[in-house]
């Protein structure tokens, strides 16, 4: 414990990994009394180092933190997207499409389904569709088959509506 705030590396099963092995990070923070963090997973991925800082701070330090655990799109040569490139790719064609989620099955295939904002017109959100069509089959490489399907919501998955649901392992 260092400071009432304690940073564990942990694998898949939540039991703590040595010093060197890469795994999930987790912080428990017990100064917010109202709210503590117990174990708290942030999303990130790291691993933490063995020795301590030549400048004398006896903190522990952490190398190869990687940024939030992403599920990536996948096609069968194993090019793998993450989701975060994607969001970032749809960010510009984000003006008569108000949300995005792809939907990957075991097969490689994807649905690209969107809502429409109440504003857009037939013309200018069937432009926008054909322009995040067009950038996803780049994106792809052409290898793997890609529909568009206008629906009203988009799917949960548990509290969230993450852009990319994929059933490819």
């Amino acid at each position: 414990m260092h400071d009432a705030v304690h940073v564990e590396v942990v694998d898949a099963n939540n039991r703590p990994l040595p010093a060197g092995e890469s795994g999930k990070i987790v912080v428990t923070d017990l100064r917010n009394k109202v709210f503590p963090l117990i174990r708290y997973e942030t999303g990130d991925r790291g691993k933490l180092l063995d020795y301590v800082c030549e400048c004398g701070i006896p903190l522990p330090l952490m190398d190869n933190v990687r940024g939030r655990q992403s599920v990536t799109l996948k096609t069968p040569s194993s090019l793998a997207i993450r989701s975060e490139h994607l969001a970032l790719m749809f960010e510009k064609h984000m003006k008569c499409i108000r949300q995005i989620q792809l939907l990957q099955q075991a097969d490689y295939s994807v649905s690209f389904c969107y809502v429409v904002d109440v504003e857009g017109d037939d013309d200018a959100i069937a432009n926008e569709v054909e322009l995040i069509m067009q950038d996803l089959k780049t994106k792809v490489r052409g290898e793997i088959q890609i529909k568009a399907v206008r629906v009203d919501d988009i799917q949960r998955k548990g509290n969230k509506k993450p852009l990319l649901i994929s059933h490819v392992s």
